[in-house]
């Protein structure tokens, strides 16, 4: 298992919202699997705050900020009590139509699992005279933030107050969720230990001394991304019958990514278009955001081996592909094969 250390100057400028009295490094071992959530929830609380704002940054980039309209909305409140502490759940149920939910969702702007900021412009103010618009409601002066926890497909609006309100998407937090299931999962899991404890050799691939060669090569990556490289690409390149699990481990931001794509790189390098690597991800958005930075690296590195050797498909749901990685796509690929060779689509 190797830890992608994190680096003062691969952080970002702006500071999260505390999460906990102490965020600690990530090691290479836990004493138990208490001892993990401790370090890794932390850690996860920090990621999901880096994906809202950065996702939510970007958003506001646009000509104009995208938002959905709901007409009908409902509150449910209910309580949750522990040993020490009672607990009260408000569940928001707004409608809006399918077709503008559907062209919210072909943008990547809305789903499940997404943080959304909810305006409130209260109830509608009836009249025989007056079209529904929202100059006729009277808005709250605060914003709130929801979480879309399901979407269903529903023919009427049942039982629900004729308001209106409005929904701006944040960020999707479908990965974070994810992570965080994984983390609440590892009980159940068969590798439980190897996890909490990576050193039997015959699970885990066993670290590589690197040379200065090697180094070079890869002198734009720090010291753990190096090693991490080295060791990953020569458990792949090597003997069949070794380890074949390597754990990759590190706080947000400290270039889990790009050591992925180094990797990519380095068995490329040496076996060239004739193999086949198949990178997975627990989220579309994941599975995307690596194939923009393979694209990314192989735009820098024209007429090298890497470049001429590297041939991107992305398989999966169409619908749910990233705009900037649709040419990815296996149907679009086929497509421009077809018009280049003139055969009928």
């Amino acid at each position: 298992m190797h830890v992608v250390q994190d680096k003062k100057e691969q952080r970002k400028a702006y500071e999260p919202p505390p999460v906990s009295p102490t965020v600690y490094p990530i090691p290479e071992k836990f004493n138990s699997y208490q001892d993990y959530v401790n370090i890794f929830i932390p850690h996860l609380l920090q990621e999901a705050w880096e994906q809202s704002y950065q996702s939510w940054s970007q958003l506001k980039t646009l000509n104009s900020y995208p938002q959905i309209c709901a007409v009908y909305s409902g509150v449910e409140r209910s309580s949750t009590t522990t040993s020490s502490q009672t607990f009260e759940k408000y569940t928001w149920y707004s409608i809006t139509t399918k077709d503008t939910y559907e062209a919210m969702r072909k943008n990547d702007h809305l789903g499940e699992k997404f943080l959304v900021i909810i305006k409130d412009y209260g109830h509608y103010l009836k009249s025989k005279d007056r079209e529904m618009d929202q100059k006729y409601y009277q808005p709250n002066n605060f914003d709130q933030i929801g979480y879309i926890e399901k979407i269903q497909l529903h023919s009427r609006p049942g039982s629900l107050e004729q308001t209106i309100n409005t929904f701006k998407p944040v960020a999707s937090l479908v990965t974070i969720v994810r992570q965080f299931q994984a983390v609440s999962f590892l009980p159940r899991s068969p590798v439980c230990k190897h996890i909490l404890l990576p050193g039997r050799q015959d699970v885990f691939y066993e670290k590589v001394t690197i040379s200065d060669s090697e180094k070079h090569s890869l002198k734009h990556y720090n010291e753990s991304q190096q090693l991490a490289i080295c060791t990953a690409s020569q458990m792949i390149l090597g003997n069949p019958q070794s380890p074949k699990i390597g754990l990759l481990q590190g706080p947000p931001g400290t270039g889990k990514s790009s050591t992925v794509v180094g990797i990519v790189e380095k068995v490329l390098q040496f076996l060239g278009s004739n193999v086949r690597i198949c990178l997975c991800a627990p989220s579309n958005n994941a599975v995307d955001l690596l194939i923009k930075r393979l694209d990314d690296h192989r735009k820098k590195m024209v007429n090298t081996e890497f470049a001429s050797a590297l041939s991107i498909v992305r398989i999966g749901n169409a619908e749910c592909v990233h705009r900037d990685v649709k040419k990815f796509r296996l149907s679009d690929i086929f497509q421009e094969e077809c018009i280049k060779c003139k055969w009928p689509a």
